[in-house]
């Protein structure tokens, strides 16, 4: 099965990966920063598969497709490793899983309701053992991810798709 950049969007970036995101607030952080990342390489110019720019590409995708709240979280243009916000969440999060499963200064849960149970809310800046943490409500981030998703969606539209997202994008083979 092949997918283009609108198939694969639709499918794979906007309905399964919150499907399987919404399952596991763990797990679900951890595949929507994957996601964050992707989004931001389809804003950028370079090849899909040029490598160091990882920490460019999530950044982008935070500062131009997420709400301004999360923006105090993301390294501004030019995205240098010496200008990191205090609370990073591509150190924090995306790093965090993709090199050692785990995130690294935030705090998770799962649903809006959890948070609004116990007192808190999305992107909040929370003291836990002397150490601030901003937590992240997985079902609010895919939420915002997913609006993310749509505003991509919406620029590909108008404008000519770039040369690195024509074609299929992504081929998955029958076994």
């Amino acid at each position: 099965m092949s997918f283009d950049i609108n198939r694969f969007l639709e499918q794979i970036v906007k309905k399964d990966l919150p499907d399987l995101a919404m399952k596991n607030a763990y797990f679900g952080a951890g595949v929507i920063a994957g996601g964050i990342e992707f989004l931001g390489n389809c804003l950028d110019t370079d090849p899909i598969e040029v490598e160091g720019r990882s920490a460019a590409r999530f950044c982008h995708a935070l500062n131009q497709l997420f709400p301004a709240s999360y923006h105090q979280f993301s390294r501004p243009a030019p995205f240098t490793k010496a200008e990191k916000p205090t609370h990073d969440l591509y150190s924090c999060l995306r790093c965090g899983m993709a090199h050692v499963m785990r995130p690294q200064g935030v705090l998770l849960t799962g649903s809006i309701q959890e948070a609004i149970d116990d007192g808190n809310s999305h992107l909040e800046v929370l003291n836990r053992g002397g150490r601030d943490y901003p937590l992240i409500v997985v079902e609010q981030f895919v939420a915002d991810f997913v609006a993310a998703v749509d505003e991509l969606e919406r620029r590909l539209k108008a404008a000519p798709i770039p040369a690195k997202l024509q074609g299929n994008i992504l081929t998955v083979w029958n076994s």
